[in-house]
């Protein structure tokens, strides 16, 4: 079977750069993130996807994170930054993978979108809006994205959303990458 290799990227990413970058993601996972992330790649994008076992406990986790400062790091950097910023969860995470939007639009990454259908009259914009962003969405423009790496979570977000707005008319479209 033939191996195919992707391009390397260049140079170790040098310690400072690299202590500002591990700040600024544990102060995401901490929820305080940095007042100057005000565009949407700017601060990490975050995933924690529950792996069950047959036996349906969940104790492991892959996470996924979309950030555009990994833009200059190479892969083992960007997951090894992942596990030191969960530190004692470390454990925990299966797998840990870093990209950047641009790289997660080209390997489709987040195949699962949340949409909504306006109805004007009998629900606001904003109110959909709002319910995306509580969700996990983000801000692009004038418009909201819920995008998701899995079917599961898209299902339950699509549950979450019909809570906070009934008469939403809501549907979760899948990205086929072709």
């Amino acid at each position: 079977m033939p191996v195919i290799r992707g391009p390397v990227k260049g140079p170790a990413l040098a310690h400072d750069k690299r202590m500002e970058l591990l700040e600024r993601f544990v102060n995401e996972l901490s929820g305080n993130p940095s007042p100057s992330d005000k565009i949407v790649w700017e601060s990490p994008l975050i995933f924690e996807i529950p792996l069950e076992r047959l036996d349906g406990t969940s104790d492991h986790i892959d996470v996924l994170v979309v950030w555009d400062a990994f833009r200059d790091l190479r892969s083992e950097e960007r997951s090894t930054l992942i596990l030191d910023a969960y530190k004692d969860r470390a454990d925990n995470i299966v797998q840990a993978l870093g990209v950047t939007h641009d790289e997660m639009m080209e390997q489709c990454v987040l195949p699962y979108r949340m949409m909504h259908m306006e109805r004007p009259g009998e629900v606001d914009l904003s109110e959909l809006n709002n319910a995306m962003l509580h969700e996990g969405g983000f801000q692009i423009g004038n418009r909201v994205e819920l995008l998701l790496p899995t079917r599961r979570m898209a299902e339950a977000a699509l549950g979450h959303l019909y809570e906070r707005v009934p008469k939403g008319a809501w549907a979760i479209g899948e990205f086929v990458h072709g």
